[in-house]
């Protein structure tokens, strides 16, 4: 705990040192994705002000998938990769995806899954409740409010159960009830066209929904205490991502765009642990 002081703050926050190669990799190529897209944006006649924005949302987007894929496949440095690059082909094309929905992903998949090492402190599930919550409202949709439960109920249940995570499941439930009164019931009209798109994104939910049940081992460890991860925490990392990505899709108001990037890093799961299975043979 003394090496690290976000440690003293946070049982969730993961440093990013870059004395790992990974690590300088991504950094760079944050900086990368911010000089690129702040450029693209003066050349298209974007003022100052709006061009700084882009940079940051397009830098803040290559961190959030990178680590988000570092949680969804904690022994595949390879995935986050992927899942980046993904990420930012498709923000090039629909470059509104929700960032608050990105943050709230990572934040759950580390609570139930603890890759840090650390059980989330009551003040984490409480920043993290408000996370999903500001989620929910941004995006008028409160099923995200039954995945973030879910976390929080893994968590209550699972190896080394934390008992107080069964009032932010409560918490989330209320506020899931609460904006189901306020807003229209036309925003909660469910869809799932037989478009090329929704197509593609059925393949990928099946797909990774698959590699999370069929999960059994993981060798990496947590970062405080150097102990193996939990297979069933990590695994019920993946379920929560992959609720938070069905409930973002199936609401007509919420659309494929806002969970483009998250389905992007469960595709890159996907795609390299093929990639692995048919170079191993």
């Amino acid at each position: 705990m003394s090496e690290r002081r976000i440690y003293r703050v946070t049982s969730l926050g993961r440093p990013v040192e870059p004395k790992y190669p990974t690590n300088k990799a991504i950094l760079v190529l944050m900086l990368l994705a911010a000089l690129v897209a702040g450029l693209v944006a003066l050349a298209q006649g974007v003022v100052f002000e709006g061009s700084v924005a882009r940079a940051l949302s397009a830098l803040m987007l290559v961190f959030v998938c990178w680590a988000l894929g570092r949680e969804l496949s904690p022994d595949d440095n390879a995935a986050a990769f992927i899942g980046t690059a993904l990420a930012v082909i498709g923000w090039w094309w629909w470059p509104l995806p929700s960032l608050l929905l990105l943050f709230s992903a990572l934040a759950l998949s580390r609570v139930v899954n603890r890759s840090t090492g650390l059980t989330a402190r009551r003040s984490d599930s409480l920043i993290v409740t408000a996370l999903v919550i500001w989620t929910m409202v941004d995006l008028q949709n409160p099923l995200l409010g039954l995945a973030a439960a879910t976390a929080f109920v893994f968590d209550a249940r699972l190896a080394d159960p934390k008992r107080s995570q069964w009032l932010f499941a409560a918490l989330c439930l209320a506020a899931v009830g609460i904006q189901m009164r306020v807003i229209a019931k036309a925003n909660l009209a469910v869809t799932f066209p037989l478009t090329l798109q929704y197509v593609a994104t059925a393949a990928i939910l099946l797909a990774f929904l698959a590699m999370a049940f069929s999960l059994r081992t993981v060798s990496s460890v947590g970062d405080v205490g150097a102990r193996a991860l939990d297979p069933s925490r990590v695994r019920g990392g993946m379920l929560v991502v992959w609720l938070l990505a069905l409930a973002t899709i199936l609401p007509e108001r919420s659309g494929l765009e806002m969970a483009l990037p998250m389905l992007a890093v469960m595709a890159g799961v996907v795609l390299s642990a093929v990639i692995n299975t048919v170079g191993n043979r």
